[in-house]
C-alpha cells in the first residue's frame, strides 16, 4: 500500500479475488480513508458492463468529488478497460488502482504487457495449509505450541489433504464437496481454455483430467500424446491453455545445459490437491502424492513473487530423483524429497540415496525429506539430511499467529 502502483489480483477462478479486494476496502475505512472516496465497480453489474467507462466515473464523481481508490473487479469483461487505466494512471487520478479478473484474461504475462511498468502483480491462489486452519479452527497455534497440539493439527492435516483449499469447498461435506469442485473444474475448462482460446471442449476436459489423475509423474509430451491418441502439437498446446487457466503447473528437469533444461521431461501437478482429488482417477488414493503436489503448492507460495527463484526437480545420471530443487539467483539453495512415511528401512535407503546424491552434485551440505509425521536427521555422503513433517514444516516457517 505504499506505492501507487496498480495492483492486479490474479489467481484461479473462485479462490477468492473479490473477497480479497473487500478486505483491502475495509483495511482503507479502518485506516480513515473516507468511504465516499472509495469506488468499487463490479462489471458483472450489467448496469455497469453495459456503461461507457469515462461516463461512470464522471457520474461518480459528480456524487462524490474526492475519490481517490478504485477497485475493478471482473474488469477483464470490459472492452477498453487496460488503455482505460493506463490513463487514469498516468494522469495521476487515484491514489490507488486496483484490478482484479478471471484467470482466461489477466494472466501475469498478459498484465506485463497491458500495464507495462505500471503495476505490482498480488498471486492469490487457494488456502495454504497455515490459511486453511485458520479458517476452520478456533485454536491459536504458534511456532512454539504446534508440537502440543499434534494430534488437533494432524486432524486439519488430514481434512486439507482431502479437501483441498477452494474456500467454497471447506466447509462443504461429501457428496457436495465433490459435485462442487467437479462443476468449478468443468467450469474452468469451459471458460479459461475453451471460451478464450478457442480450444475442443473434449481435448481439453480429457487432458485436464488424465495430467490430475498422473500428477507428479514425471512425462513427456510424446507420452502423453501415445496415452490419449492426441497429436503431440495439440497436447502441447493445450498444456499451455491448462497452466495459463491455473489448472495445471510443469516442473522442468534441471539441467545446467540450456538445452537440457528445455527438454520435454516435465512433471506436472494441480493447483489444489482438493479438486484433483474430485475429478481425477487414482489420485485420491496415493498419499505420497498429495503430499508431493502440496508441498510443491507451498513452495509456489514461497517464491511465486520472486523475480530471481525458480523451482525445478532433479534427475541424476544414476536416474535417481529428487522432488523439488530451489534455485535463487541462479544458485542452488534447497533440496527437497517428500515422502509419506520412510520408516521402512529400503524406502528410507532409497530416499535417502537419491537426495544424497542431489547434495553431492551441488555442494549443498543439508537436504530436507518431508514426510507425514516423521521427524530426525540422518548422516549422508553429503551432509546431513533433516526429517521434517509436513505440517511443522509449513506451520513452523509460515508461522500462524503472525497472520
Amino acid at each position: 500500500m505504499s506505492t501507487g502502483l496498480i495492483k492486479a489480483i490474479i489467481g484461479p477462478r473462485r479462490a477468492g479475488k473479490t473477497t480479497l479486494m473487500y478486505q483491502v476496502v475495509q483495511y482503507l475505512i479502518n485506516s480513515g480513508v473516507d468511504p465516499n472516496n472509495i469506488l468499487f465497480l463490479n462489471f458483472d453489474d450489467n448496469n455497469i458492463y453495459n456503461t461507457d467507462l469515462d461516463l461512470i466515473l464522471q457520474e461518480c464523481q459528480r456524487i462524490t468529488p474526492g475519490i481517490s481508490h478504485i477497485f475493478l473487479d471482473e474488469v477483464q469483461v470490459k472492452r477498453g478497460w487496460d488503455r482505460w487505466i493506463r490513463t487514469m494512471y498516468d494522469t495521476k487520478q487515484f491514489k490507488q488502482i486496483f484490478v482484479s479478473g478471471s484467470s482466461s484474461s489477466l494472466m501475469k504475462e498478459d498484465i506485463s504487457d497491458i500495464l507495462a511498468g505500471r503495476h505490482l502483480t498480488i498471486h492469490l491462489l487457494p488456502f495454504s495449509f497455515g490459511e486453511f486452519v485458520r479458517y476452520v479452527s478456533e485454536d491459536i497455534f504458534t511456532e512454539r505450541n504446534i508440537d502440543q497440539n499434534k494430534a488437533k493439527i494432524l486432524n486439519l492435516l488430514d481434512r486439507y489433504l482431502k479437501r483441498g483449499g477452494y474456500p467454497e469447498a471447506v466447509d462443504l461435506e461429501e457428496p457436495f464437496k465433490t459435485v462442487y469442485l467437479s462443476e468449478l473444474f468443468d467450469d474452468m475448462v469451459a471458460r479459461d481454455v475453451v471460451a478464450r482460446h478457442g480450444a475442443d471442449y473434449t481435448i481439453a476436459k480429457r487432458l485436464a483430467y488424465y495430467l490430475h489423475s498422473n500428477a507428479s509423474k514425471v512425462q513427456t509430451i510424446r507420452s502423453i500424446s501415445r496415452s490419449l491418441d492426441i497429436s503431440p502439437d495439440t497436447v502441447s498446446k493445450y498444456i499451455r491453455y491448462l497452466e495459463s487457466a491455473y489448472l495445471v503447473h510443469s516442473l522442468d528437469r534441471f539441467s545446467y545445459k540450456v538445452k537440457e533444461q528445455m527438454r520435454p521431461m516435465k512433471k506436472y501437478y494441480s493447483l489444489d490437491q482438493g479438486l484433483a482429488g474430485a475429478v481425477s482417477f487414482r489420485f485420491s488414493d496415493d498419499r505420497g502424492r498429495i503430499l508431493e503436489n502440496v508441498v510443491l503448492l507451498e513452495l509456489l507460495r514461497r517464491t511465486v513473487d520472486s523475480s530471481d527463484s525458480r523451482i525445478f526437480f532433479f534427475r541424476a545420471d544414476s536416474d535417481r530423483e529428487t522432488d523439488f530443487l530451489v534455485m535463487k539467483k541462479e544458485r542452488p539453495t534447497e533440496l527437497i524429497q517428500v515422502c509419506w512415511d520412510p520408516t521402512d528401512p529400503r524406502t528410507m535407503k532409497r530416499e535417502l540415496d537419491s537426495i544424497s546424491e542431489a547434495m553431492i552434485f551441488f555442494k549443498i551440505k543439508r537436504g530436507s525429506i518431508i514426510t507425514e509425521n516423521m521427524e530426525g536427521s540422518e548422516k549422508v555422503d553429503g551432509g546431513e539430511v533433516i526429517l521434517i513433517p509436513i505440517w511443522k514444516w509449513i506451520l513452523g516457517k509460515q508461522g500462524l499467529s503472525q497472520a
